[in-house]
């Protein structure tokens, strides 16, 4: 399927009609999200992640583009993608219906697996689990503004048949499943178990560590790609988007044919957890 969207992606960048830039370095400013750890989120002001690291690595061999990351709130940098007051962000999923203002992608960034967190609790363990309808009745959290688990979900959610409950980070979602405020947490599985792994060695209150603890990764929702998406409104702002997008998928296919950007994902969660037999993470159950 990531080959798929590659390919998808590429088409893309080539139907873009503005002309190619040649010249001088060319600033450039694209949102990422600042609270979605590993992958997005703001450090001192500053855009870093797992993502970020793939982006700059990539820029860094975009001699022609000085880019600059800015963290910002993901509604908000939605916000600013619809009106055209920003280039790009990052990582939107592949959502061109659902979000008809941004257009095109740029070649996938990585493939996340979208899981479902649930307190044992909440459970039948005694029959097969099917996502979403065995789960009904349920309070599901996301955090705000994702667009995660599937229509029928949608289908199931708009009847009120299950209650979703939206945090703006993925910290604050696993805090209000700890204190019994959800039922289950849906996201991407590695953002939910490196947080989780986390709590392990923060000053969390022993009741809300244990809690977590008791967390079971249930089930995979969904395989989802991420990228860098692009506006569609003003884009005489931005003659040099289709130059800057061919050059960035260039960079990534070549990151994900030499298996950098694997290798990258690796080193970062033996950063991010200072424990150098974690890759196990990268893996579903």
């Amino acid at each position: 399927m990531l080959k798929l969207l590659m390919g998808v992606a590429l088409w893309a960048g080539a139907l873009l009609s503005a002309p190619s830039q040649a010249a001088a370095v060319q600033d450039v400013l694209l949102y990422a999200d600042d609270g979605y750890p590993p992958y997005s989120f703001s450090e001192n002001g500053e855009a870093s992640g797992f993502y970020a690291l793939i982006l700059r690595r990539a820029f860094s061999r975009m001699p022609n583009y000085r880019v600059t990351l800015q963290p910002m709130p993901w509604k908000r940098a939605l916000k600013a993608v619809e009106q055209g007051d920003v280039m790009g962000m990052y990582p939107p999923y592949w959502h061109p219906t659902a979000r008809p203002y941004m257009w095109p992608y740029s070649v996938p960034l990585f493939e996340e697996s979208v899981a479902l967190f649930c307190h044992p609790e909440h459970l039948n363990t005694q029959k097969s689990l099917h996502w979403p309808d065995s789960f009904a009745g349920l309070r599901i959290g996301v955090n705000t503004g994702y667009d995660l688990g599937g229509e029928r979900y949608k289908a199931l959610r708009q009847r009120e048949a299950i209650h979703e409950i939206n945090a703006r980070s993925t910290e604050l979602s696993l805090m209000m499943l700890a204190k019994g405020r959800s039922d289950c947490y849906l996201n991407d599985r590695l953002s939910t178990r490196l947080e989780i792994e986390r709590f392990n060695h923060s000053q969390l209150d022993p009741a809300l560590l244990k809690r977590t603890q008791q967390l079971l990764d249930v089930l995979t929702v969904s395989k989802q790609a991420t990228y860098v998406g692009f506006t569609r409104r003003q884009r005489d702002r931005y003659p040099y988007l289709q130059d800057f997008l061919e050059q960035l998928n260039d960079q990534l296919l070549t990151m994900h044919g030499n298996g950098e950007i694997y290798q990258l994902a690796k080193d970062y969660v033996h950063h991010y957890t200072l424990c150098p037999s974690c890759n196990y993470l990268l893996r579903e159950p």
